[in-house]
């Protein structure tokens, strides 16, 4: 299997990384119930686009995403999966009262 068929991601990686405000660890790692050896460890964070994506001069540019499982399969013990949403794109969610 070569690397792009073990993992899944979507979005520019450069774009969320390098405008990255905030990160934190979610799930249920986090709330305390995981089930020992079989837990995933989830994460998300949130960062500011570029003006090019914000004024429209370049795509829009509005969550990431990055598993390191490939797409369609089911996380299980070890794996990662990161989530980030553009500022812009957190907003809405929270004041839409979207719990996640």
């Amino acid at each position: 299997m070569t690397d792009t068929e073990t993992h899944t991601e979507h979005g520019d990686p450069a774009i969320a990384r390098g405008g990255e405000i905030l990160r934190t660890e979610v799930g249920s790692g986090l709330h305390g119930i995981a089930i020992a050896g079989t837990d995933d460890h989830d994460e998300m964070g949130v960062f500011i686009e570029p003006p090019a994506c914000v004024i429209g001069t370049a795509g829009p540019m509005d969550h990431y995403v990055w598993r390191t499982r490939p797409e369609g399969h089911r996380s299980g013990h070890g794996d990662t999966d990161l989530v980030m949403y553009s500022l812009r794109k957190y907003l809405r969610l929270a004041t839409g009262g979207n719990p996640t």
